[in-house]
């Protein structure tokens, strides 16, 4: 699961799905509805162990909602990476480190 501008080099070695969980525009994830897509996954018998956010998606610039991800994340026991290769250099201006904070949370 992930945003749609996120490309998983472990899908060749995992079965995963999919989810386009975008509510606005620049498609930062909805948390609610990753939320009911964990729960319909185990209903069919899935294990969610992995969810990949953004800080600035290549194509969008996207920033995922971290702090409510995280919270998510840690109550559904599934591991939280963020993907900031793009955006993840305006962490080191003083107006972003708060971000930075949200993801070593």
């Amino acid at each position: 699961m992930g945003c749609e501008g996120v490309e998983l080099g472990i899908e060749h070695g995992l079965r995963f799905i999919a989810s386009s969980l975008d509510e606005t525009g620049n498609f930062p994830v909805h948390v609610a509805r990753l939320k009911a897509a964990i729960a319909e996954d185990r209903e069919q018998g899935f294990i969610p162990i992995l969810f990949i956010a953004n800080y600035g998606a290549t194509n969008t610039c996207a920033v995922d909602p971290l702090d409510d991800l995280g919270l998510l994340c840690r109550e559904e026991g599934i591991m939280l990476h963020v993907d900031a290769a793009y955006g993840g250099t305006a962490l080191i201006l003083d107006a972003f480190r708060g971000d930075a904070a949200k993801i070593r949370a």
